[in-house]
């Protein structure tokens, strides 16, 4: 068997023939091409690194694996958006509130004018 360099054959997990898997890869002179990855939680940026698996993964797959990522980005960027906006209200009210202070006006006062 030749042998081509970068090109590696993953397992990423657990399971109960792992001991087996990795007797069989050193009886076959395969240590370093064959990996034993341990167990994740996130596997997208594993997949992504990934050419083939499991004869070749479908982008559709590989789309609905990035989609929490893309939520939650979209998620994080509003939350910041309206913590800007709250900031922003809240500086124009105080601005407001003492500028009325300062006037000697009430809040309680009305706004209309008198005759």
């Amino acid at each position: 068997m030749s042998r081509v360099d970068n090109v590696y054959f993953s397992m990423l997990g657990e399971g109960p023939l792992k001991a087996q898997l990795i007797r069989k890869s050193r009886e076959l002179e395969l240590e370093g091409i064959v990996r034993f990855e341990s167990p994740r939680s996130d596997t997208f940026p594993y997949h992504q690194s990934l050419d083939l698996y499991e004869g070749q993964m479908a982008k559709v797959e590989i789309r609905r694996l990035r989609q929490p990522e893309d939520k939650n980005r979209k998620l994080k960027q509003l939350v910041a958006d309206l913590a800007l906006d709250k900031a922003m209200h809240h500086e124009v009210l105080t601005k407001k509130l003492l500028g009325l202070h300062a006037n000697g006006n009430s809040c309680a006062t009305s706004s209309a004018s008198s005759p």
